[in-house]
């Protein structure tokens, strides 16, 4: 009974080694990793901000020629709570956009808007 309570408490004790990330550390973790750490990141600490700023130039250098690719920007999604997220503004009657659901363990979120 003791074991199995220890293997559902260590994943949680396991990400206090998270609490000081830098950038490079932050891009060295495991995917599965940066999943777990990116809900825990606060866009309001100087430090987790410089790595939501560094996933969100990263993104943008990966994905951002595509034509239908507004606006990128990684921090708090709009509307739905805190919840971190790389949130990339569509503009409608584009080519179809070819984007991960996942990058660096940040959800992506597709916000669809008219071309002006």
């Amino acid at each position: 009974m003791i074991s199995k309570i220890l293997k559902v408490l260590k994943p949680k004790s396991s990400l206090r080694k998270y609490n000081s990330l830098t950038v490079d550390s932050f891009f060295n973790l495991s995917e599965s990793e940066q999943k777990a750490v990116c809900q825990r990141l606060t866009p309001y600490k100087p430090n987790e901000w410089d790595i939501f700023k560094a996933v969100e130039k990263k993104f943008i250098d990966d994905y951002g020629d595509q034509e239908a690719v507004s606006e990128v920007f990684c921090g708090l999604a709009p509307g739905v709570g805190p919840y971190n997220s790389i949130n990339v503004t569509i503009l409608k009657a584009k080519k179809r956009v070819n984007l991960p659901k996942h990058y660096l363990g940040f959800p992506v979120l597709k916000h669809f808007l008219r071309e002006k």
